[in-house]
C-alpha cells in the first residue's frame, strides 16, 4: 500500500469530502420524500384552515405558508437542497435543513419579540388612557354628587320655604 493512497481517501480533501458526500446521496429516500411531501401538505391546509376559522391573522399566515412550500419545492426538487448544501459548504443536505430550521427558528423568535414588545406598549398606554377616563369619570360623579347634595336655589322662596316678596336671595 502507498503512502499516498490515505491522500485519495475523499475524507481528508474537504471538498473531495463535500463531493463525496453530494454523490453518494444522489436521491432522496423515497420514504423520506413521501414523509416531507405529507408534512408540507399537512403544513398548508393546516395555515389554511387556521386562517379561515380566524385563530392565525392574515399577517403571520404568509411567513408559514413559505414555508410549507419551501418544503414541498425541497422535496420535490432534491437536486436543489445538494446545490445549496455545497454552496453553504454543508457536508450533507440534513446539516443544511437543520441549519436553515435553526436561522428560521431565531428569526421567529426575533419577530414575536418585537410584536411582544409593541404589544406591551399598546398595553401601557391603554392602561393609561383608561386610568385618566376612569380619573375624570370620579371627579365627573364627585361634581353630580355634590350638586345633588346642595338644594337648588329658588328665587321666590327664601331657605326657610316661605315666599320672598322680593324675589332676591
Amino acid at each position: 500500500m502507498k503512502a499516498n493512497d490515505s491522500n485519495n481517501d475523499p475524507s481528508h480533501d474537504s471538498l473531495s469530502f463535500v463531493l463525496f458526500a453530494l454523490k453518494k446521496e444522489e436521491i432522496m429516500p423515497i420514504r423520506n420524500k413521501i414523509i416531507a411531501l405529507a408534512f408540507g401538505i399537512v403544513m398548508l391546509l393546516l395555515i389554511i384552515e387556521l386562517v379561515r376559522r380566524r385563530k392565525l391573522r392574515e399577517e403571520y399566515s404568509w411567513l408559514w405558508l413559505m414555508t410549507g412550500a419551501i418544503i414541498l419545492l425541497l422535496a420535490l426538487w432534491f437536486d436543489l437542497l445538494k446545490w445549496i448544501t455545497h454552496l453553504i459548504g454543508a457536508v450533507t443536505p440534513s446539516s443544511t435543513i437543520f441549519l436553515f430550521a435553526f436561522l428560521f427558528l431565531i428569526l421567529i423568535s426575533l419577530h414575536f419579540s418585537v410584536a411582544i414588545s409593541r404589544l406591551a406598549d399598546r398595553n401601557k398606554e391603554l392602561a393609561q388612557r383608561y386610568a385618566l377616563l376612569e380619573l375624570e369619570l370620579n371627579e365627573m360623579k364627585k361634581r353630580n354628587l355634590h350638586q345633588e347634595s346642595v338644594p337648588p336655589v329658588d328665587p321666590v322662596r327664601n331657605s326657610s320655604g316661605a315666599l320672598n316678596p322680593s324675589g332676591i336671595i
